[in-house]
Parts: structure tokens; C-alpha cells; sequence
């Protein structure tokens, strides 16, 4: 059952995607909806089902000072504390919209990969006609530039391959009269993607594992098998999470989904994601953050997954300490080392 805070805050988000997506899609940029935003796209969620506190977009890294100067010219502005966030204010009473811009994704080292496995969502985002203004205009009330409307699950068609293409717009006829609905058509990550990330996201990023990707885990699977043959999205789940050496990251979190819901996951399907060898050492640390979240494991996780990482957090790049100091310094590269290890080592609340 769809709640109603839920809805009118998906739909100012929504609405905003409608406006991001038709800016892309003008300037020739691409990009790939992640997490909340693919989930409703893709029809796996109701508009007012599954809530979102923000937009996740995968872009190309080569795109990303399009995109920032893209976004500043939609009237959205800077995260403080964030190298890749920006906010906007739509109305004094309602919560801003964020746009989380990510040129790649922890837990998949090729992101290439990520685009060629991509797929379009359908045709359910439209924008209705008389609705489009410039982009320069508010994300809501009269000044809307966009009306974004997921369709229902069983309404859509099976998407193709994405093939790198950026949001495409055409005009098909509405469903009642003579009317052109104007439509875009955006890019989700491909099924077996969405569940390695939602399964992976929040250890690897959070040092925990939150209730609710159990619980889009299980909408996903179920969307899934209406769509795809069971056993080979498996197979090639299975084959994508072997190639990235994921297992470790996936295991506590898969075991637990297979044990709460058999019917979706069973013991034979789960049993290709068991840690062997080596990976089982470090499958005992993410079990251990699945039981318990703890400021060290948040940290450590994502090094022990990744060891290049860790000089990553050290020492980022350029752009990293423009957006999140202000300047790129000499201080500010000495200034994040130290920060980082007093994050680390700061007393538990």
C-alpha cells in the first residue's frame, strides 16, 4: 500500500529525474539510475512503495564536469561535505532534492562492464505535453519542467540492450486522444547488476547491513521472475559475482535472504555464492558487520574488498578536495590522512 509522505516525496524526486533525465538526454550525456530510482523505473515498486531521500546516477567519468556544470544550471548546488552530491530547494516546506552523481561503483571493479550489461527501463517515464520548460525553471508546482510517471510492472515491456546511448526522448500517441505524450527513456543498471549492488551497497558503504535490502532483494527477485528465465539469471549472477571476487561482500547477506525466503532463493542457488579458500577470511569480517555495525569495519570493508581503496581514501584526486575542502592544497592533502584516522579511531556513540 502506497503511503501518502512516501509518494509526494518520490514524486518531487521523480519529477526532478524528469527534468536531470531531459537535460541529459539534450546534451548528449549518459547515465544509468541506481538503487531507489532504477527500482521504480524499472516497475519493481509502486511510486509511493519504496521511499528514496535521494536521485543515485552512474555516469561516465569523462561526463562528470558536464554534469556539474549541467546540474548548477538547473539551479542545484553543492553538497557541503560531499564531493559528488548536490541539493536543490523547491519550496520552503519541502525537503531538498539530491543528486548523487557516481562515476563508479565499489563493488564492481570494471565499470565498463556495468554499461554494457545496462538496459533500458521501458517506457514509463513520460513528459506530458505543455509540461516541459526551460530547464533553468523550479522542479515543482506550476513551474514544473517534468511529470514522471512510473507505469505498473505488469504494464511493461522488456527492455534491450542499452548500448551506451544517453536518455532517449520521442513522441508517442496517448492511450485517450490525439495528444503526443512526450517520453524519455532511461538506462538501469541489468537485473543481475541491481541485485549484486542492492546486495552489496550497504556493507560495503555502511559497515551494516540495513533491513530494507532484504526487503528490495525480495521485490527484485520477484520482478524478476516474471520477466527472466530463473535459473539462468543465476547462472549469470553467479558468473558476474565469481569474475569481481564479491562473494565474501555477498554471502551474509545472501544466507540471511535465503533463509528468511526459500521460495525466492533456495539452498542450491545460494550454494554458488559461498566463499572458498582465501575469501572465506574475508567473508568472517563481513559476517561480522551483518551481526554488528562498527566505525572500524565502515572503513575496513571496503579496503579489504578493494586494496586499492585504501590509497584512494589517502590520497584522493584533485577534484576530490576542490569539491570537498574548497581547494586543491598541499594542506588539504596532508589535512585528509589525519582526518580520516581520527574518524577511524573516534570513540563508538
Amino acid at each position: 500500500m502506497a503511503d501518502k509522505g512516501t509518494l509526494a516525496r518520490n514524486l518531487l524526486l521523480l519529477n526532478a529525474l524528469g527534468v536531470v533525465c531531459a537535460a541529459a538526454s539534450e546534451a548528449g550525456l549518459k547515465l544509468v539510475l541506481l538503487k531507489g530510482a532504477a527500482l521504480l523505473a524499472k516497475g519493481v515498486y509502486g511510486p509511493g512503495e519504496r521511499g528514496m531521500t535521494d536521485l543515485d546516477l552512474l555516469i561516465r567519468p569523462e561526463d562528470e564536469k558536464a554534469f556539474d556544470a549541467m546540474l548548477t544550471g538547473l539551479g542545484f548546488k553543492p553538497m557541503e561535505n560531499s564531493s559528488q552530491a548536490y541539493y536543490k530547494i523547491t519550496a520552503p516546506a519541502a525537503p531538498p532534492v539530491i543528486v548523487d552523481l557516481h562515476t563508479g561503483l565499489w563493488h564492481e571493479k570494471d565499470t565498463g562492464a556495468l554499461w554494457r550489461r545496462a538496459e533500458y527501463a521501458g517506457p514509463g517515464m513520460e513528459l506530458p505535453p505543455g509540461r516541459r520548460q526551460p530547464a533553468d525553471k523550479s522542479l515543482c508546482g506550476e513551474n514544473a519542467a517534468a511529470e514522471v510517471r512510473p507505469r505498473a510492472a505488469q504494464n511493461r515491456a522488456k527492455a534491450g540492450p542499452v548500448r551506451n546511448a544517453p536518455p532517449k526522448t520521442e513522441r508517442r500517441q496517448s492511450p485517450g486522444g490525439n495528444t503526443a505524450a512526450e517520453t524519455i527513456e532511461v538506462a538501469v543498471l541489468g537485473l543481475e547488476d541491481q541485485l549484486l549492488h542492492l546486495a552489496s551497497h550497504t556493507l560495503l558503504y555502511h559497515g551494516c547491513l540495513a533491513t530494507r535490502t532484504l526487503q528490495d532483494i525480495g521485490r527484485l527477485l520477484e520482478f524478476v521472475y516474471g520477466k527472466a528465465e530463473r535459473g539462468d539469471f543465476w547462472r549469470k549472477a553467479a558468473a558476474i559475482a565469481e569474475d569481481g571476487k564479491l562473494k565474501p561482500v555477498l554471502y551474509p547477506v545472501l544466507s540471511r535472504f535465503s533463509t528468511a525466503r526459500p521460495g525466492l532463493m533456495s539452498a542450491e542457488e545460494l550454494s554458488a555464492f559461498e566463499p572458498r579458500g582465501a575469501d572465506k577470511l574475508k567473508n568472517h569480517f563481513f559476517e561480522k558487520a551483518a551481526v554488528k555495525h562498527t566505525r572500524l569495519l565502515e572503513y575496513l570493508l571496503p579496503v579489504l574488498y578493494r586494496p586499492s581503496l585504501f590509497a584512494r581514501y589517502l590520497f584522493p584526486g584533485r577534484i576530490f578536495l576542490k569539491k570537498r575542502y574548497g581547494k586543491n592544497s598541499w594542506t588539504n592533502h596532508i589535512r585528509r590522512p589525519f582526518q580520516l584516522i581520527t574518524a577511524i579511531l573516534k570513540k563508538e556513540d
